[in-house]
């Protein structure tokens, strides 16, 4: 039987941050789903604290785990899958470090911000850029 192949990308959640190793929630979702996958499984963890989603904002080099650091990017994180067809479960979540907790305290103030460097805000939600 075939090995199950389990990677998990993205910031500090699915890192798991401050947390032992057997209490991250992929290495909960690994070990439920062990019993159904005789030939075994592996977990590959890319995800780290820190971590943004793309290049915009990502400074540094590249950091490990528990050390915060916008490197490697989740892109950056997926570029080191090289081989993508043999993974059957990715585990992803990220964001947080692109968003900030300020826009999610206070969501209006983000519009604000927007609005006052040429984004125009409508009442349907939706933003345009470069109107003036």
């Amino acid at each position: 039987m075939a090995t199950f192949r389990m990677v998990t990308i993205g910031d500090s959640i699915p890192w798991g941050q401050g947390l032992l190793e057997d209490e991250k929630y992929d290495a909960m979702v690994k070990a439920a789903l062990a019993p159904s996958h005789p030939g075994g499984m592996t977990l590959e963890r890319f995800a780290h604290s820190g971590a943004v989603i793309g290049a915009f904002g990502a400074t540094g080099v590249p950091q490990a785990g528990e050390v915060p650091g916008s490197r490697p990017t989740v892109i950056e994180q997926c570029d080191t899958l090289l081989t993508p067809d043999t993974i059957d479960l990715v585990v992803l979540d990220g964001g947080i470090n692109d968003v900030g907790v300020a826009p999610i305290l206070n969501p209006l103030a983000l519009i604000r911000s927007l609005t006052s460097s040429g984004v125009e805000c409508g009442s349907e939600r939706r933003c345009v850029w470069g109107k003036s």
